[in-house]
């Protein structure tokens, strides 16, 4: 099939307040700040307004993935690996429930759903996000399909990575495997995206990292606070932690609260990583043909903001 070249992402008519807190790696005090403050978040020593998004530029650059892990690379060296692929419509690759998604697919159908989780090989992935590609489509119409790798990440792949050094190492134990240690929520993740890809405004339970090899991304980032102004879904619908508001394209009709809302803004490059605390809603913009690698860790405990009535 021929795959959809769309333009870059739409422009985000959402209110931005600035930029995220920014620091420098190479620089010893910037880098010896940033590390305190991630251990207060971690020991819980934050307080709860000050637990904000932050940029370390170049934290990852020494990684071997940094330089290697580009889709050529990974298909020749990985190409056989099975692996978790989400698929779409369109180049918004919206988070479904897998459990929700069995019955939704039964009632509507697999077309209607906003995604679909598929295995495939890493060969496959590529080949099918080569411009040209002649591959039947998997689930939506002809010419339209869009594939996002999403997929935990082998041995072999975890040589290239090191989440043993800070700032990883201050939400690790010194046992590091699978997981990054005894508060990981998720392990490690392979994130492959094409140039224009959106994961549509969203939060998760749980802190992050994301670290980006391959391209850029723009992240943009709405406080817990703000989070009754995002309309998300409720805990028990299939697009749940899912916010009802598009950034790019936001209906204050339907959605009147969004207009009180602002977003901080991130564009993270090659060699950066990306902390952001849990209950933090995040619209990420593949600005480029995309790698990253992310893991979560933390209790999944929601913020006082989504209990009352986004949980149920």
């Amino acid at each position: 099939m021929q795959v959809n070249q769309d333009p870059a992402p739409a422009p985000i008519k959402a209110r931005i307040a600035g930029p995220v807190s920014a620091v420098d790696w190479s620089k010893a005090e910037q880098h010896e700040q940033a590390c305190s403050w991630l251990q207060a978040v971690m020991d819980g020593r934050c307080a709860a307004e000050k637990c904000l998004p932050i940029l370390m530029q170049g934290a990852a650059s020494h990684w071997p993935a940094r330089e290697k892990w580009t889709l050529d690379w990974l298909e020749q060296h990985h190409g056989q690996r099975m692996c978790k692929v989400r698929v779409a419509g369109s180049l918004k690759f919206t988070y479904t429930d897998a459990g929700l998604l069995k019955y939704y697919a039964f009632f509507k159908g697999k077309r209607r759903a906003p995604s679909v989780l598929v295995d495939m090989s890493l060969a496959e992935f590529v080949e099918r996000s080569r411009p040209g590609c002649s591959l039947p489509s998997i689930v939506y119409p002809q010419g339209t399909e869009q594939y996002y790798l999403q997929s935990g990440l082998t041995a072999g792949l975890k040589k290239d990575i090191d989440l043993r050094q800070r700032p990883f190492s201050i939400a690790a134990d010194a046992g590091f495997g699978d997981k990054i240690g005894p508060t990981s929520s998720q392990v490690p993740r392979l994130w492959v995206s094409p140039r224009g890809a959106v994961s549509p405004l969203h939060f998760d339970a749980s802190s992050s990292f994301l670290v980006q090899l391959q391209g850029q991304k723009r992240m943009l980032f709405w406080p817990p606070s703000d989070l009754p102004g995002l309309y998300p879904y409720h805990n028990l619908h299939l697009l749940r932690r899912r916010a009802r508001v598009d950034p790019a394209n936001p209906d204050y009709k339907r959605f009147p609260r969004f207009r009180d809302t602002a977003a901080y803004e991130a564009i993270v490059e090659p060699g950066d990583v990306m902390f952001f605390p849990s209950c933090w809603a995040h619209y990420t913009e593949s600005l480029d043909q995309s790698v990253s690698v992310t893991c979560r860790f933390g209790a999944t405990e929601y913020h006082e903001s989504v209990r009352p009535g986004f949980l149920w």
